[in-house]
């Protein structure tokens, strides 16, 4: 059995990503901007400094 899962991102972030279909495959790309902020809550993260709002965020 195959199931089609389709999750969309938040319209808060649409303006961020960019969405490429291939096929039945639907591949989401993050531009410059969400990348590094993506990237610095993952290092705060691992450091456990994260507020409740970037837990939220990331």
């Amino acid at each position: 059995m195959q199931t089609d899962l389709m999750v969309r991102p938040s319209s808060f972030v649409a303006s961020g990503l960019t969405l490429k279909e291939f096929g039945n495959i639907h591949l989401f790309k993050f531009n410059d901007d969400l990348h590094e902020r993506k990237s610095n809550l993952l290092e705060k993260k691992k450091a456990s400094l994260l507020t409740p709002e970037e837990a939220a965020s990331l």
